[in-house]
């Protein structure tokens, strides 16, 4: 009695968890990361991603970056990669920020993953618009996946440079305003001023978690001719939606049309009008000039 009673305790006891098989051996000279995605255990990743890049205001926030998924074939199956979709979830704190991964770039990656193989992905991490600490999850879909699993995470810190920073908007929490374009340039004629050739890009981003109401807004422009008083000032309507989701960015383009023809350096001091209060946003310099071998790059904004 007492062996039947221990033999029905063993055959009912829960077995010892399987151990997954060893990887093959492997041709490639890599190591295995230890980092495998749920929905394909065989498959094994790690992300390389930088860790920082500086706030450009000429394109009003981060260059873009590149992220690697270094993926490695721990399975004793062929696993297909041809159309695999990456895409990247980035919060700046509580908030997430949209962000899309490009999946179309013109990278030669192997439409099949032998047994023991490894290989690389890159995406690209898009331009981030504020500084600040973000953390970045990845997320992989293989071409028969239907949805996206986490593949990993990183974090990235888009630094601060200079005076031409994103500045917070007097009177609204969580909303920053800043402004972008070619900070320098020359142009040689009154008509080419008043025309707006010479423009400036006004960008609004909600870094708050809830969505910001957007009041009827103006850019100011006052400018001065270096050495000398007020030249000319200039308001414009800054045409917005009339609210931002969180992590949401507007941004427009504006003409700086104060009419200038005289040769010289001039400073644009531009501030951002909403409602009753003004924030100032940068210090811009501008050479005027009737040298036809120098010209004011215009802005693909």
């Amino acid at each position: 009695m007492v062996a039947l009673l221990v033999g029905a305790c063993v055959a009912g006891a829960p077995g010892a968890p399987t151990q997954e098989p060893e990887a093959p051996v492997r041709t490639t000279g890599a190591e295995i990361p230890p980092y495998f995605v749920a929905t394909h255990p065989g498959l094994r990743v790690s992300i390389r991603a930088p860790a920082s890049a500086p706030y450009r205001p000429t394109i009003l926030g981060s260059d873009p970056q590149t992220v690697e998924l270094a993926l490695a074939n721990a399975s004793r199956a062929p696993i297909a990669l041809a159309g695999a979709r990456v895409d990247l979830e980035v919060r700046r704190g509580a908030v997430r920020i949209p962000c899309a991964a490009r999946n179309d770039l013109l990278v030669r990656e192997v439409p099949t993953l032998a047994p023991g193989g490894a290989t690389t992905l890159a995406r690209e991490l898009c331009s981030l618009p504020l500084p600040g600490e973000y953390s970045v999850d990845v997320l992989l879909a293989l071409p028969e996946d239907a949805v996206f699993a986490r593949a990993g995470s990183f974090s990235f810190v888009v630094k601060p440079v200079g005076k031409n920073v994103p500045r917070p908007v007097a009177g609204s929490i969580g909303l920053f305003a800043a402004i972008g374009g070619d900070t320098t340039g020359v142009r040689f004629t009154r008509p080419e001023w008043k025309s707006g050739a010479y423009h400036i890009v006004v960008r609004l981003t909600n870094a708050s978690p809830n969505p910001a109401a957007l009041p009827p807004a103006q850019v100011v422009f006052r400018v001065t001719k270096q050495g000398q008083p007020l030249a000319c000032t200039a308001t414009y309507d800054l045409p917005l939606p009339s609210s931002l989701a969180p992590g949401e960015s507007a941004a427009r383009t504006v003409p700086v049309t104060c009419l200038i023809d005289m040769r010289g350096r001039y400073d644009i001091h531009a501030s951002l009008a909403l409602e009753e209060e003004e924030t100032p946003l940068a210090d811009l310099t501008v050479e005027v000039t009737d040298n036809p071998l120098l010209y004011l790059p215009v802005i693909p904004w």
